[in-house]
């Protein structure tokens, strides 16, 4: 991972934490244009970056279902229910709170969350230590 790159999604986190996806105007189009970019850090080599980025997701979707469709529409879930399987606690933990933020209050995310699989990756998840 180069360090714009890092540094791009450190200010994505930045901005995402205060609040930019509930602005209206150009800022929904720039969190819609970085819901992309985000998703596809999911499969980057490097936990770091991954943890990151589906805590990102987790923020954007909060309370915002344009978010959380766009989130979908991005294929995002998928990419977070694998997550779930992530041998990085931090990974699992902000993967599966991303997950819980797209579902709430959602019912389309909730179907997609169930088809992707997650129900038995929060399983094993409950039962593991």
């Amino acid at each position: 991972m180069n360090v714009l790159k890092i540094i791009s999604l450190t200010l994505l986190i930045s901005l995402t934490a205060q609040g930019f996806g509930a602005a209206g105007g150009g800022a929904a189009a720039g969190v819609a244009g970085a819901i992309p970019h985000l998703v596809s850090l999911l499969e980057s080599d490097n936990a770091r970056v991954q943890e990151h980025a589906a805590f990102s997701l987790g923020k954007l979707a909060r309370d915002n279902q344009d978010n959380q469709n766009a989130i979908r529409e991005a294929n995002a879930i998928p990419h977070l229910v694998s997550l779930l399987e992530s041998d990085n606690v931090f990974v699992q933990d902000c993967a599966a709170n991303a997950l819980g933020e797209l579902a709430q209050d959602n019912q389309d995310n909730q179907n997609a969350i169930r088809v992707a699989g997650a129900i038995p990756h929060l399983v094993n998840l409950l039962e593991s230590d």
